[in-house]
């Protein structure tokens, strides 16, 4: 008989032992492991050879065949299948004008090397894994299941990849005077999926952390529903000066570079951009221009 198949989507954040259809399972590359028989009257496992006895089947309880997912994120499309016997697995993604393979069973088959192939050493869990996605990424893929008499199962999953966006105002070059002060605001927008935790950074080190999992994370929204967090230096210093960045997770970073204007400085604009002149330089700037003139 035909069974409905299915494809289980997670992300990578998740712990994926706790996941209740790899809880006994350790992913392996290039090798078969031992494969079990799951009696499915009975909802155990019993021990048999790599040949089952019984149907093979996706388990259609456990995944949807939706799965959103935020860009720069890994994602782990996988199918739990029982008694697979001397059949092999493939993934497929949907493209015109016919499906690439981009798997079969352990082995990738994908020029982009985001995509790798992974199966439990029992032999049950097949998953495709693709780091950093990006909405390019979107699309139908195929958990396929193919026998010697080429005869199949299988299920379609929808990957929608949500891109977002990390802007800090008035970046990318920001000047401020000593002794002032300094508000950076960041907007970070994640289609309204809630964040985890934001780092704010001076260069390589932590200025601020917010959110994890013994604080939870609580933002302002602006009416569009983007999140807005900042970081406050009270005084400005000669060493203020830095590339100051935030970082959401999920999402992307933004980055600023800050600028400290000394005494004896002036700003400059020159093709469109902030330039820092000595003020001595001046003088001469303006004895050019006086010359100029007087001729």
């Amino acid at each position: 008989m035909i069974l409905k198949p299915l494809v289980l989507a997670i992300l990578v954040g998740a712990d994926i032992g706790k996941i209740g259809i790899f809880k006994s399972s350790r992913f392996v590359d290039g090798s078969f492991g031992s494969f079990e028989q799951f009696d499915i009257t009975t909802g155990t496992q019993q021990g048999g050879s790599k040949i089952a006895s019984t149907s093979t089947q996706i388990d259609d309880r456990l995944s949807p065949g939706n799965v959103t997912i935020l860009s720069g994120e890994t994602a782990m499309l996988a199918c739990k299948i029982y008694n697979l016997g001397n059949k092999s697995v493939s993934w497929l993604r949907h493209t015109s004008p016919i499906p690439q393979l981009m798997a079969l069973n352990n082995m990738s088959n994908s020029l982009d090397t985001r995509f790798k192939a992974m199966v439990g050493e029992e032999w049950s869990e097949f998953v495709l894994m693709v780091r950093d996605v990006s909405t390019k990424d979107s699309g139908q893929y195929e958990c396929q299941v193919s026998g010697p008499n080429h005869t199949s199962i299988s299920k379609m999953v929808a990957l929608n990849v949500i891109a977002t966006t990390t802007s800090i105002d008035n970046g990318p070059d920001i000047y401020v005077g000593l002794s002032s002060k300094l508000k950076l605001v960041c907007r970070i927008d994640t289609a309204g999926i809630q964040l985890k935790y934001i780092i704010w950074r001076k260069g390589d080190k932590i200025a601020k952390f917010l959110g994890g999992e013994s604080s939870p994370l609580i933002l302002e929204q602006d009416p569009s529903g983007v999140f807005i967090t900042s970081l406050e230096v009270d005084r400005i210093e000669a060493d203020s000066g830095d590339t100051y960045g935030c970082q959401p997770n999920p999402g992307v970073a933004a980055e600023v570079k800050v600028h400290v204007i000394k005494e004896g400085t002036m700003l400059t604009v020159q093709n469109s951009s902030f330039k820092i002149l000595p003020i001595h330089n001046l003088y001469v700037l303006v004895l050019i221009v006086f010359c100029t003139f007087r001729r």
